[in-house]
């Protein structure tokens, strides 16, 4: 498959599915790369820039995960229902909380406050994140006459 992404023009032939941004290039095209400069739509640019600005929503999402291995951060939600769950009844069921609790000594009132402090964190580091990628995207959703320099200016 021919295609240029990114300013980068590319022939795989081992993918199937075009890539998200990239547009499928003739062989007619292909051949005249280096004779006619390509230059990007709008919308092209537009796709790629909210794929980088995605990326490096995921880069800052990893490093807030990095300390811990990811089976145990699948485990952040439950831990975070069955702590508020105690919130509001002593007897509530927290199998999650309860295996921690067993492994590592600690009591469960200890456990469910160090989750509910790290949700805490990890929600508001979350919005900031979203809320830049929020808005971000949405300047580059909202150019229409734009000159594709000034949407390729919209960086994380």
């Amino acid at each position: 498959m021919k295609y240029f992404l990114s300013g980068t023009w590319v022939n795989d032939s081992t993918i199937t599915k075009l890539p998200a941004g990239a547009t499928l290039l003739t062989d007619a095209e292909w051949e005249n790369r280096n004779s006619t400069p390509y230059i990007p739509t709008l919308a092209e640019v537009k796709a790629t820039q909210i794929a980088k600005i995605n990326q490096a929503a995921d880069k800052e999402f990893a490093l807030i995960k990095a300390p811990y291995p990811k089976d145990e951060s699948d485990t952040w939600p439950s831990q975070f229902a069955e702590a508020t769950a105690l919130q509001t009844n002593a007897l509530a069921v927290t199998p999650t909380l309860d295996g921690i609790v067993t492994a590592s000594g600690l009591t469960k009132a200890i456990v469910a406050a160090s989750v509910l402090e790290k949700a805490a964190l990890f929600h508001a580091a979350s919005g900031l994140i979203v809320g830049k990628r929020k808005k971000l995207t949405g300047q580059i959703n909202a150019a229409t006459t734009d000159t594709n320099a000034k949407v390729e200016a919209v960086v994380w």
